[in-house]
């Protein structure tokens, strides 16, 4: 359950799993929980069950998580629940609980037991969640080659780099075609030294040949990968 002021909340009513017809459902209320009325059923995402809701004020944003039995689901909403787009699936971890810092802003978290934890970072609300994998501050900088490559659909790029100036810095991750168009920022924000990895979808685009360049003050990398459909 959330709620954005004293008037306006939301709660979820987790479905059953085993039975397909016990959708999940998002309620609303308008009055302070006097009343309640369905705004969302998720009845098409098989064994799906919804753990939890979370709402930026004011904003519109919002967002709804949950697992299945081998993917965890990521959903976001942009006008305060009324539709939702699926924006990540995960297949190797059980999500545990999110948090909206803002309308940016945005943490999921997960893990399986006797594993290593999970915690993904959105910085555009959602589109994208980037994945630290490794506490160890590397020695260098380095943009990975993506893999697969040549991909069909969607591919992961990775990159690294150590106190760069300072303990945080701030990075960009952006997608360009051959004639130089920026087409998607993968990454836009503050991070701290360590490895991430962050999952790029080009289901949209046409086959071809593209770029992806990481910038951070005054470094640049630029590495070259290849969509085929």
């Amino acid at each position: 359950m959330d709620f954005i002021d004293n008037q306006t909340g939301f709660v979820l009513a987790a479905g059953y799993p085993q039975y397909k017809s016990i959708p999940n459902r998002i309620y609303k209320t308008t009055n302070s929980g006097n009343n309640w009325f369905q705004i969302t059923n998720f009845s098409n995402h098989g064994d799906l069950l919804l753990l939890g809701v979370d709402f930026v004020s004011t904003t519109g944003k919002g967002i709804c998580y949950g697992n299945s039995t081998d993917s965890f689901y990521v959903f976001g909403t942009s006008n305060y629940g009324e539709t939702w787009l699926t924006y990540k699936i995960y297949s190797e971890s059980i999500l545990a609980g999110s948090k909206l810092i803002d309308a940016n802003n945005w943490f999921v978290c997960g893990g399986l037991p006797y594993s290593d934890g999970l915690i993904l970072h959105s910085t555009n609300g959602g589109g994208v969640f980037v994945k630290k994998i490794s506490e160890i501050v590397p020695g260098n900088i380095e943009l990975f080659q993506n893999y697969p490559n040549p991909f069909n659909a969607s591919t992961i790029i990775g990159f690294q780099y150590s106190e760069f100036r300072t303990k945080v810095s701030n990075v960009t991750l952006k997608i360009y075609d051959v004639l130089g168009k920026e087409l998607s920022t993968l990454v836009n924000g503050k991070y701290q030294p360590g490895t991430y990895q962050v999952s790029f979808d080009g289901s949209r685009l046409p086959s071809g040949v593209y770029f992806y360049r990481l910038q951070m003050g005054d470094y640049s990398e630029i590495r070259k990968m290849t969509l085929i459909k």
